[in-house]
């Protein structure tokens, strides 16, 4: 009886507490809305260092836009790129804009983000953070 009680309560609370463990992972509509994005590239032989700024806009959908300032050795660039993304369960993602490609990992809410340059030859990072 006691056994029988038990499942019964377990049960019952796995009902309960799987919708609020469902809405931890992540998808598509994640990485969405505005966000702040700051980076930063590593130079070496062959490649400069560079700062950047500028915003990142999602559409939930795995498209998104970025608007973004470098200062490369103190010359100032301005840059519009599109581009598509991936989102597993687990928050890890690709991003792909142009021949750039990026691995990222968001935070469950979607509110911050770390991202990777994936390209050979390459050292750059960038962080976002949902405005």
């Amino acid at each position: 009886m006691k056994t029988e009680l038990a499942v019964k309560v377990i049960v019952v609370l796995a009902s309960i507490a799987y919708p609020a463990w469902a809405q931890e992972d992540c998808s598509l509509s994640t990485l969405s809305g505005d966000y702040l994005m700051t980076g930063r590239a590593i130079g070496f032989e062959g490649y400069d260092a560079r700062v950047i700024v500028g915003v990142l806009m999602a559409d939930g959908k795995g498209g998104l836009s970025t608007r973004e300032t470098q200062s490369r050795n103190g010359e100032i660039t301005r840059s519009v790129f599109n581009g598509t993304y991936t989102l597993e369960a687990d928050c890890t993602g690709i991003m792909t804009s142009g021949d750039s490609h990026w691995d990222f990992v968001l935070t469950k809410d979607g509110a911050e983000g770390v991202f990777i340059r994936t390209n050979d030859g390459t050292q750059v990072t960038r962080t976002i953070k949902k405005r």
